[in-house]
C-alpha cells in the first residue's frame, strides 16, 4: 500500500500486477472497501483542504461494510451505455435485482435477446434496450428520450467504450517498404467512442437530469474511466489520451458551479484489467497468470454510488446522502482504492474564486441594476481584502 506523505510514490510491479516497467506515479490512494481505517489518514493530506462551498465533492467516502440500501431503489430510472455486456452488463443485472428501472443503450444488434437473458437473469422485467451508437448525438438524444417514456431518468452511467484501435507506425529507424506514399488515415474511432460518445451522454444527462421531474430527487452521473486513466499503457497512445481525457472531464465537472441543496452527484470509477470482451488478444496472453479485476468489484462500486445513500448519517444523526465528486480505483483481488484526481492545493485557490463569482451572477439574476452594483462592490472588497480567520 502507499504510505500516506506528501509525496506521491513510484508505481512498481509490486502494486499492480503487470506493466513492471512504468515510470509513472500513481495517485495517494486508500484501500476503502479492506482497510476503512487508513481513509482517516487520507483525509489528513493537505489535498483534502477544500472548501465544500466550492467544490461539488461530499465530505464522506463509500462505505463498503456496510450493504447496500434496499430503500428507494423502485424510484430510480438508470440509463446505463454499453450495457450489454461485461461491467455494462453486472451492473444492470444488479441495479434491476435491486428494484430499479434500467434503460440499456448498446449498439449491439443482438441487444433485445440480451436484455431478455438479463431480465430471466435479475428476475425483473424493469430493463429496456435502446440500440444506440453513442458516436451520433442525434442517437443518443433519441435514447434519452425514449427513457423519458418509460420515466424521468434519475442517474446515468457513463459506461460505453473500446480498445485501442489504431496501430501507430513503430518509431523504428528503417526506411518504409515505400517512401513515397504517405501512411493511412488514423482510426480515431477509440476518441470517438471514449471521448466524444462520454461526452454526448453527460451532456444530455446535465440536460435531463436538471428536468422539473427530478429536480429535488437525488441525481447521479457515474464516469466510467479506467486504470489507464492515471497510468500509462504500453502500445495504447489513444485509448490511454481517451481515459486521460475523461478523467479530466470529471475533474472540471466537479470543479463547475453546481446547486447546493441539490447537487447532481458526480463521480469516476477507474478499472484496473477487466476480463471482458474489451481486452485485445494480445492483451490477454500477456496477462495470462495475473490477478484480473472482478466484473463484480466494478459492478458493486458503480452500485453504491448510483446509490443515495439512503439512512445514511453523520455523527450528529443528519442525513448525508449519497456520495459524490470523487474517484475510485478497482484493482485485482476485491482492492477498491479511492484516488486523487487532481492537485486540490494547486487549484483551489483559483477555482474557488472563479466558481464564487460564476455563483454571484447566477445569485444576481433578475435584481435591479443598483442592488447588484452594491453586491458587486462587496463581492469585489471580500477577494480584495479577505476577512481574517
Amino acid at each position: 500500500m502507499t504510505s500516506f506523505n506528501n509525496e506521491k510514490e513510484p508505481l512498481t510491479g509490486a502494486d499492480i500486477p503487470f506493466i513492471p516497467t512504468l515510470s509513472s506515479t500513481f495517485p495517494i490512494e486508500a484501500d476503502i472497501k479492506n482497510k476503512p481505517e487508513e481513509y482517516a489518514e487520507f483525509q489528513k493530506l493537505p489535498g483534502y483542504a477544500f472548501d465544500p462551498e466550492t467544490v461539488n465533492r461530499s465530505k464522506h467516502t463509500l462505505d463498503f461494510t456496510k450493504p447496500i440500501s434496499k430503500h428507494g431503489w423502485s424510484e430510480k430510472l438508470v440509463l446505463i451505455t454499453g450495457g450489454c455486456n461485461g461491467i455494462g452488463r453486472k451492473t444492470v443485472v444488479d441495479l434491476a435485482q435491486l428494484g430499479a428501472t434500467v434503460v440499456v443503450g448498446d449498439i449491439a444488434k443482438d441487444g433485445e435477446d440480451v436484455v431478455a437473458q438479463m431480465r430471466e437473469e435479475s428476475g425483473s422485467d424493469k430493463i429496456h434496450f435502446h440500440r444506440c451508437d453513442v458516436t451520433d448525438y442525434d442517437a443518443q438524444i433519441a435514447l434519452f428520450e425514449f427513457a423519458q417514456t418509460i420515466g424521468s431518468v434519475t442517474s446515468v452511467v457513463v459506461n460505453a467504450g473500446v480498445s485501442e484501435l489504431h496501430k501507430f507506425l513503430p518509431p523504428f529507424t528503417t526506411q518504409p517498404s515505400d517512401p513515397s506514399a504517405p501512411p493511412t488515415k488514423p482510426n480515431l474511432q477509440t476518441l470517438d467512442v471514449n471521448i466524444n460518445g462520454a461526452v454526448y451522454t453527460i451532456q444530455l444527462a446535465l440536460h435531463y437530469l436538471r428536468l422539473p421531474g427530478v429536480f429535488n430527487q437525488d441525481r447521479s452521473i457515474t464516469i466510467l474511466g479506467s486504470v489507464s486513466s492515471f497510468l500509462h499503457m504500453p502500445r495504447a497512445p489513444l485509448y490511454s489520451a481517451s481515459k486521460h481525457a475523461i478523467k479530466a472531464i470529471f475533474t472540471e465537472l466537479i470543479l463547475m458551479p453546481f446547486d447546493k441543496a441539490h447537487p447532481i452527484r458526480i463521480n469516476f470509477v477507474a478499472p484496473y484489467f477487466v476480463g471482458t470482451k474489451i481486452l485485445p488478444p494480445t492483451v490477454i496472453i500477456l496477462l495470462a497468470g495475473r490477478p484480473l479485476t472482478k466484473v463484480e468489484t466494478v459492478a458493486e462500486t458503480i452500485v453504491r454510488l448510483v446509490d443515495d445513500g439512503s439512512g445514511a448519517v453523520d455523527a450528529d444523526g443528519k442525513r448525508i446522502g449519497g456520495v459524490r465528486g470523487r474517484a475510485f480505483a478497482c484493482c485485482p483481488e476485491g482492492v477498491v482504492k479511492e484516488v486523487e484526481v487532481m492537485e486540490w492545493g494547486v487549484s483551489e485557490a483559483f477555482s474557488k474564486r472563479v466558481i464564487s463569482l460564476l455563483n454571484f451572477a447566477a445569485h444576481c439574476a433578475g435584481k435591479e441594476k443598483l442592488e447588484i452594483a452594491k453586491e458587486v462592490a462587496g463581492y469585489v472588497w471580500s477577494l480584495v481584502w479577505p476577512a481574517k480567520s
